[in-house]
């Protein structure tokens, strides 16, 4: 019965081994208002300054965009060391043979209708963060909400 006993209980050990969590959790933070239904009359433009001590990657920008007449919305952001004062175009890259082919990074989607999304922004190594967005022909009956959170690798 003891050896049973022991044979039971060694058999359960692998189950919690492997259920222990492999590395830290990604921590982020409580999502804050940028952009507050602002019409698009004009450019409208959220910016983060992003503690390099907490080991901050990712910026979920979260977009809630109210349509009339527009036809796309668009977002292009700028890095920064210092303030947003030099600003750095986040940049994409494209590998093909090994060679990165670096662009403008840029994020647009096609818009009909009232629609909510994301778009994450790499942000890892700056200090700061700035994106502006923009419409295709939209307006003053278009408005843009824009909330975000900072996520750790």
């Amino acid at each position: 019965m003891k050896k049973l006993f022991l044979i039971l209980s060694l058999l359960f050990i692998p189950v919690f081994v492997q259920a222990a969590p492999v590395g830290p959790a990604h921590r982020t933070t409580k999502a804050v208002t940028l952009i507050n239904n602002q019409d698009l009359t004009a450019s409208r433009t959220a910016t983060v300054a992003i503690d390099l001590t907490k080991g901050f990657a990712v910026w979920v920008l979260y977009i809630n965009h109210t349509n009339t007449a527009a036809t796309a919305l668009a977002m292009t952001c700028t890095g920064s060391h210092d303030n947003n004062v030099t600003k750095y175009v986040i940049q994409s890259c494209s590998v093909s043979s090994g060679v990165c082919t670096s662009d403008d990074a840029s994020w647009s989607k096609t818009v009909s209708g009232n629609k909510n999304w994301p778009w994450r922004v790499n942000i890892l190594g700056y200090r700061d963060a700035q994106c502006v967005f923009t419409d295709t022909a939209g307006g003053a009956a278009d408005f843009i909400t824009v909330k975000s959170a900072l996520v750790t690798q």
